[in-house]
């Protein structure tokens, strides 16, 4: 290494070292996060510093979702100095914010700036929660064309319901070529990230053997006990699995089933894994 390289490297191993604490800091506020310890990762984040757009978005998420106690002077310090920044998690608590209102964060329902925000977090940051949004609303507002566009972007981009949404229109051939493997295989996807209705729909497909699948009422039963455990307030889940009769036996190889599948899914979704 020559003495200017050497001077260089010198001159900016503080920095460098700073950019590794500071992600190792985010990191452990990841992890006491999926520990359900909110105030503690709310603590490791503030203790960052210099605090990065990262940080300040991240704490903004524990406000905004209400995951630690209201503090309005903090959190719209962190929320505008990370939106500022353009953070497209920020950004997008922004837009959630102004289209529902959000007290935490001293904010009235606005729809006008909410879809502004939205917009935003799809055209600078091509942020794969926004498409998500848009794909749901356009959904809503029967604009169907407009619709899967944003639907198979986020899907593309690992968002759960619109693996769904699209495992639906497939499988009917709304707006798209029919295809039952097809939206099988986007079912199975939205499933791997713990979706209560991808479960119910998978569920259904191996009660009543349709679609092309065969009837495996042993399935349907860890489909629908998967949806109930992700959901508990899903009670055509419950429904459905509490029909099936199954023997002891049966009983415990669907059990499996469904311990084997929840082992290889998420504990959550979470807008800063994977960034």
């Amino acid at each position: 290494m020559s003495k200017l390289l050497s001077k260089l490297f010198i001159a900016t191993l503080p920095l460098l070292l700073a950019g590794v604490a500071q992600a190792q800091s985010i990191d452990a506020a990841i992890d006491l996060f999926d520990k359900a310890k909110y105030n503690e990762a709310a603590n490791a984040l503030r203790q960052i510093s210099p605090a990065t757009s990262k940080s300040k978005a991240f704490l903004c998420q524990l406000y905004a979702d209400s995951y630690i106690s209201s503090n309005v002077q903090e959190s719209t310090k962190v929320c505008e100095e990370a939106v500022a920044d353009k953070d497209p998690i920020a950004v997008y608590l922004y837009a959630l914010a102004y289209l529902n209102g959000n007290n935490n964060l001293n904010i009235n329902q606005n729809e006008k700036k909410g879809v502004g925000f939205m917009a935003s977090a799809v055209i600078e940051s091509d942020f794969a929660p926004a498409y998500d949004y848009f794909c749901s609303r356009l959904l809503a507002e029967q604009n169907l064309d407009e619709a899967i566009n944003f639907c198979k972007v986020a899907a593309s981009k690992g968002m759960r319901r619109a693996l769904y949404t699209m495992g639906v229109l497939i499988s009917e051939g709304t707006g798209v070529i029919q295809d039952f493997q097809r939206a099988k295989k986007m079912m199975l996807a939205s499933a791997a990230l713990n979706y209560p209705a991808a479960y119910v729909y998978l569920g259904s497909l191996a009660k009543e053997g349709k679609n092309g699948e065969p009837k495996d009422l042993k399935q349907a039963y860890a489909w629908f006990s998967l949806a109930t455990a992700a959901d508990s307030n899903n009670h055509r889940a419950m429904a459905e699995r509490d029909s099936i009769n199954l023997s002891s036996q049966d009983m415990i190889a669907a059990q499996k089933i469904a311990t084997e599948w929840k082992y290889h899914t998420p504990k959550l979704v979470d807008y800063h894994k994977g960034r």
